[in-house]
């Protein structure tokens, strides 16, 4: 199990690139621009089950609002997640 973490925009390469290298079991953690992401456009149809993303960059970029679908944490739960999966990937 591997835990992506995505920094990038959903427009950009980076982006699409790893959600193509995602696998079910893994999880994605959103932080910085890729907090912009939403579930129901831009993860649709990926099969992934475990998304997470963090409160802090969601607030500083005025998206305090629930995302269907993204389970929203905070820097706690980050080092947990870092804990839970057996690798982290920077995106």
């Amino acid at each position: 199990m591997i835990l992506h973490i995505l920094t990038q925009s959903p427009a950009t390469d980076a982006f699409s690139q790893c959600l193509s290298a995602i696998e079910k079991s893994d999880g994605v953690l959103l932080i910085q621009n890729a907090v912009y992401a939403q579930r129901g456009k831009d993860l649709a149809n990926t099969g992934i089950k475990n998304i997470y993303a963090l409160r802090e960059d969601r607030q500083a970029r005025g998206l305090d609002g629930a995302c269907e679908g993204i389970e929203v944490i905070d820097y706690a739960g980050f080092v947990a997640l870092t804990l839970k999966y057996d690798k982290t990937v920077t995106w």
